[in-house]
Formats: C-alpha cells, sequence, structure tokens
C-alpha cells in the first residue's frame, strides 16, 4: 500500500498528479478529502472532478479548522490523501440524521459496513449536530471488535456549519465511515493529550446529554463568564474548545470541548456531560505538547507503519499556532506519507470501547506489511523551540503548579472537614443518649408521681382488710368491695406504664396527626406533677389541621418545654402558676407557642440556652434538654425552635413547615 498526499489547487494539477504516479491503475483507492473550504458549492464541484479522475476510488471528506500534509500544517485549503490498497477492499456509507438521533446513525453505520475482516474504521461526522459521543455508542452496541478512528468537521472556527461528504452525496448532520477490510492489514492507533486541569472542581447540576444547563447551580455560560472573563465568554463556543470542561472517569480525564451556545445560559458540548459529574476547566501545557515521551515514541517506532493520519484538535493547532508543527517533526521520521486534518472531537479506540475525545492529537498506522516503524530521531526534540516560548513554558509551569497546590489544599480541607463532621456525629450521638437516660430518669420520675396515689390507695386498702381480718370481723361483701379496688388501682397502675411505654417509644415513621392531639398527649404525662404544684395548663387551640411529622419527638420537644416551665415556676416560688399553650396557622406555617408566668430568661444568656450542655438548673441540669429539642424541631422535622421573653415570662414557639402535610 502507498498514501500520495497533494495540496488541490486546481483540476489541472490534480490530473497531472493522478497520471504521474498511475493511479488509475488500481481498485482499491481510498480518498480522504480534508478542506477548509466549506462553501457547499466548492465541496459539489470537488466531488465531480475526483469521480471524473478516479471513478473506481472511494472518497470520504470532511470540513476542517485546519489541514496537515508532510510536515506543514494549512489553513482554509484542500489536501487530498489518496491511498493505494493492494489488499485490503473497501466499504462506505454515509448517513444523515434522522431526528437529530446520532446514537440510531452510529448503529447503522456499524451494521452497514463492518464484516467478519473488518480491521478499522474511519469516520468523520459533522461537527455542529452530531452528539460524538451518542454516535459512538450507536456504533459500540452493533461491535467493539473493530479499531474505530477519525474526527468531528471543523469550520475554521466559526461554529455555523460543517459538511461531511462521499463521492456523490453531502450532508451537515450526519457522518460517513469507510471500513479497510482484509486479512493482512496491520492497524493501530494512539493519540496525545497535554490538557491539564485547572482551579476548582465544580459539580454539574442540570444537564440532557451534550446539553449542559447548570453547574454548581449556576448557569453553565454564567460560569465560563465568571472565570473567563466577559469578554473571551462572549466568543463562546469558539473559545470553549480552547478552554474545555475535563471529567475524570477513573485515572483518565476526558475533556468536552463547547460547541454551540443556545443563548438561554445552557452550553452545547461535544459530547455528554452527566449530572453529578465533577469537571474542570482546563488548558494546554506547552510544557508536555512540546515534547515526545518515551512510551509515545516507542508506540511509533514499534508497528508497522506505511501511511499515518493524523486527526488532531483544533485546539491544538490554535493554541501553538506556528509552532503547531513542532508535532509533527516525530512522525515525519516515520513515513512522509502523513496527512489529516483540524476536528472539533476526535474519535479513539481503546480496550473495546469507543471514546470521543477533545483537545488531542490521535495518529492512525497502516501497513500491510509486517515491518515496523524506523527510529525516531527528534525524540525529545520538541521541547526545544524558540525564546518566544519560554514566558508560555513558565507560565504554564507556573498554572500547573498552583492548580495541584489548590487541588492538594482542597482535599486537605475536605478531608478535615470530613473529620470534623464525624466528631460533631459522635457528639450528637453522646447527646442523643445523654437525653435518653435524662428522659428516663423524668419517666421513672413521673411514673413514681402517677403511682403514688394508686400505691398508697392499695397500702390503705389492705392495711383495712387485714385489720378486719386481725378482729375477726370478716364481711364477704366489704372483702369483695375492696378487693374490686385494689384490682381498679392496678389496672391504673398498668395502663399508666402502657401510656409511658408508647410515649417513650422512638420512632422514625412520620405520623399525620394534629398539633392539638400531640400537646394533649403531653400533658396526660405531666398531668399530676402540675395538679401537685397547683400549675394551671391554659388552652388556646385555633388550628385543628393534621401534619405529617415524626410525633414522638414533636412530643418529646413539648414536653421538655413544659417540664422547664413547671421548674422554673415551682424553683421562683411563682403565685397564681401558669402555663399557656396556643396553636394556630400562618399562611403555610403550623405554629405551637408555650408560655408562662414565671418571669422570663435572663437576657444575657438568653442566646445561649440552645447551645449543648448549657443550664440554668445548676447540678439539677444536664443542658442537653433544649439543645435536642432544637435538633429534632430544625433538623429533622425542618421546622423552627426559637424563644423570647414576654411580659410576663418566656415564650417558646415552634414552627412547622407545610411541606410535611
Amino acid at each position: 500500500m502507498k498514501t500520495y498526499n497533494i495540496k488541490y489547487s486546481n483540476e489541472n494539477e490534480l490530473k497531472e498528479f493522478i497520471q504521474s504516479n498511475n493511479l488509475k491503475n488500481h481498485n482499491n483507492i481510498l480518498i480522504q478529502v480534508f478542506t477548509g473550504n466549506p462553501g457547499k458549492k466548492y465541496i459539489l464541484l470537488l466531488q465531480e472532478i475526483l469521480k471524473e479522475l478516479l471513478p473506481q476510488a472511494t472518497i470520504i471528506g470532511t470540513t476542517t479548522d485546519g489541514e496537515i500534509i508532510g510536515r506543514k500544517i494549512l489553513t482554509k485549503n484542500t489536501v487530498i490523501s489518496i491511498t493505494v490498497f493492494e489488499n485490503t477492499s473497501l466499504n462506505s456509507i454515509l448517513i444523515e440524521h434522522e431526528n437529530d438521533n446520532s446514537y440510531e446513525t452510529g448503529k447503522k453505520i456499524a451494521s452497514s459496513i463492518v464484516s467478519e475482516d473488518t480491521k478499522a474504521v474511519i469516520m468523520f461526522s459533522d461537527g455542529i449536530y452530531t452528539n460524538g459521543e451518542e454516535l459512538l455508542k450507536g456504533f459500540e452496541e452493533v461491535t467493539d471488535k473493530v479499531l474505530l478512528t477519525g474526527g468531528m468537521a471543523g469550520d475554521n472556527g466559526l461554529l455555523k456549519q460543517t459538511f461531511v461528504f462521499s463521492e456523490d452525496r453531502i450532508t451537515d448532520k450526519g457522518a460517513i465511515a469507510v471500513a479497510l477490510n482484509s486479512d493482512t492489514l496491520q492497524a493501530a492507533s494512539t493519540f496525545k493529550y497535554d490538557w491539564l486541569p485547572i482551579g476548582k472542581e465544580f459539580t454539574v447540576t442540570k444537564s440532557e446529554k451534550n446539553r449542559v444547563y447548570t453547574i454548581d447551580d449556576i448557569p453553565a455560560y454564567e460560569l465560563y463568564e465568571k472565570y473567563l472573563g466577559k469578554e473571551l465568554a462572549k466568543k463562546l463556543p469558539a473559545v470553549g474548545i480552547e478552554f474545555p470542561l475535563v471529567i475524570k472517569k477513573g485515572d483518565n480525564l476526558i475533556a468536552r470541548a463547547c460547541l454551540a451556545d443556545p443563548k438561554d445560559g445552557s452550553l452545547i458540548f461535544a459530547g455528554n456531560i452527566r449530572k453529578g459529574d465533577r469537571v474542570q476547566f482546563a488548558y494546554g501545557n506547552i510544557e508536555t505538547i512540546l515534547q515526545t515521551s518515551d512510551s509515545f515514541a516507542s508506540f511509533l517506532e514499534n508497528h508497522p507503519c506505511e501511511t499515518l493520519f493524523i486527526y488532531s484538535c483544533m485546539a491544538r493547532r490554535r493554541f501553538l499556532k506556528s509552532s503547531a508543527v513542532l508535532e509533527l517533526k516525530p512522525l515525519n521520521d516515520i513515513t512522509d506519507s502523513i496527512s489529516g486534518f483540524f476536528t472539533y472531537g476526535e474519535f479513539f479506540t481503546t480496550n473495546h470501547h469507543y471514546e470521543l475525545l477533545n483537545e488531542t492529537m490521535t495518529i492512525l498506522m497502516l501497513s500491510e506489511k509486517n515491518t515496523t516503524g524506523k527510529k525516531i530521531v527528534h525524540k525529545n526534540g520538541w521541547s526545544k523551540v524558540s525564546s518566544h516560548y519560554d514566558t508560555l513554558k513558565a507560565l504554564s509551569h507556573i498554572a500547573y503548579v498552583t492548580s495541584m497546590e489548590l487541588q492538594n489544599l482542597n482535599h486537605n480541607l475536605e478531608k478535615k472537614i470530613a473529620e470534623e463532621v464525624e466528631k460533631s456525629r459522635k457528639k450528637d450521638r453522646l447527646l442523643m443518649q445523654q437525653t435518653r437516660l435524662a428522659q428516663m430518669g423524668e419517666m421513672i420520675n413521673m411514673i413514681a408521681h402517677q403511682w403514688r396515689q394508686p400505691l398508697n390507695a392499695i397500702s390503705t386498702t389492705a392495711s383495712g382488710l387485714k385489720l378486719k381480718n386481725a378482729l375477726g370481723k370478716y364481711d364477704k361483701k366489704f372483702f369483695d368491695e375492696q378487693l374490686s379496688k385494689i384490682e381498679e388501682y392496678t389496672k391504673h397502675l398498668a395502663t399508666t406504664i402502657d401510656d409511658f411505654r408508647n410515649f417513650f417509644k422512638p420512632t422514625k415513621k412520620m405520623e399525620k396527626v394534629s398539633l392539638e392531639n400531640l400537646i394533649d398527649n403531653a400533658l396526660a404525662i405531666m398531668t399530676v406533677p402540675l395538679s401537685n404544684h397547683e400549675i394551671t395548663v391554659e388552652k388556646d387551640y385555633n388550628n385543628p389541621d393534621k401534619i405529617k411529622t415524626y410525633a414522638n419527638e414533636i412530643k418529646h420537644v413539648i414536653l421538655n418545654i413544659i417540664k422547664n416551665a413547671e421548674d422554673v415556676l415551682v424553683e421562683r416560688n411563682v403565685k397564681d402558676k401558669k402555663i399557656k399553650i396556643k396553636t394556630y396557622k400562618e399562611g403555610d406555617k403550623h405554629i405551637i407557642e408555650i408560655f408562662d408566668n414565671g418571669g422570663g430568661i435572663d437576657e444575657n444568656i438568653i442566646d445561649r440556652i440552645f447551645d449543648p450542655y448549657f443550664s440554668t438548673k445548676k447540678k439539677k441540669g444536664t443542658g442537653i434538654g433544649l439543645y435536642m429539642s432544637k435538633i429534632i424541631v430544625e433538623d429533622h422535622c425542618h421546622g423552627e425552635l426559637e424563644v423570647k421573653n414576654t411580659k410576663e415570662g418566656a415564650l417558646f414557639k415552634i414552627t412547622l413547615p407545610e411541606i410535611f402535610s
């Protein structure tokens, strides 16, 4: 096999080139056309010329953002690459998208041209309307056993209209591909990336395939505007190819270049970016671009190569400008038959998987002979550039080191935050345990209050029966009456236990209840101690609505506030002790107010009463009841717990949201 490359100027020169190389005498001819002239009329005329000169040839063509021929990089020119195969047959197809469905186009192409002896497929798609990632997914749905390469068409950075074409068809919404079928053909592909992430990581918060709406809940366009500046943002999508977003997939970085700005805050990228993806901006690192790694050089040296095609990202040419040719030096040591184009996205095969790349230089090496390539003379020669790039190299290095330091700082900060959060969770778990112990003590104390009267009554009744028996004054009717009383007292004791057990039983399920029932259940527990301390409870219920919430947890909060009010009223020996409880609805909020006439809370400490371990009860208090009450209301139930002083005393306000109703 052999490849003949020509910079196309006119029909006569092309005709003479074909004749001088005896190309008409061959049958298996592949013509790749890379044109920087995106005019449809120009392409149609070129198709006619090629069909007339080489009617037996298979043609696949694309518009570009620059053309490659030998050691030269051109713009707004046309390069025609003519490959003559000896033992390879060709099968090509052009398919236009139906309903903009790139996935189905990929499936149709693979189903139509791939056979058992297909060694490689070269595919070009339009660069505006095609979702490159979906196109490759569709292809992979049919087969993952052939080497696939190529790229997305360009239009000199205008991002308005691109074309791909065959010998007799052309489209700006579709793809063309050719299968290389052979038992002897050797095909290999590799790539260079060299774009590095910079700055902070962002999270994609809304996207649909390759259209990104928000990143960190900010419109995608505004994020570019914020970090690149308003002037550069106005140049989107063109500038978006030079400053792509990169996604980390395992150990690999996948770049996604911006291809379109719908003018609604969203941006359209060359491939899919999913909700939840962590992304960063990326920049070209001049140090890595202008040097060849040993592994890259070894790959080129150790694979057979009679001809070599390059499908490279437009960002590399635009970033390196006139020095972009330096990337071609090692390749020209392998073969003189080099051609290709600068793309809006590159197709690449790795481990039976097809990837859409951006910012890369991909290389396809073909040979019908089993001899490896020449030794590379220009190893590490890309770093030998003019002093013009010294400043750019220094800036690249500064940006890289600074970015790495920032990432390490963020990583360490996130690790520190995670450790502190875990400490806080452990503290809260400890507080919860202490709260339960305190509540258990209060429960036992209240049970004792509730049981004191019936136990005294049982004791008195039993003593009376014992005395009657001792005096020999046995009266069956009297004994039966007294035993019935003891039975009633015992039932009361059992009912009290059930009431307390149900009240303090933990629950993780929300229940639909009224605020008034919650309050009445809490007051039922407090009946005896409130009565013993001559505390009057006044109720003003104005909200019969039911809400869905964590009922037992809210009851604990109500009970805790009432118990605190009781303690204050008793401790301060208030005359005419009162606790008032009011419910009402305000908009979409359900509110409980609990206030007392105990004189209020010292203004010097009122802002601290919800702090953990802060208590005004001296030795009697744990300082965790109100802290846990605030956590229950605000963290668990998404409400609000507040306190303020009134003329008579303290007022606690519990606000629960409509969202649970």
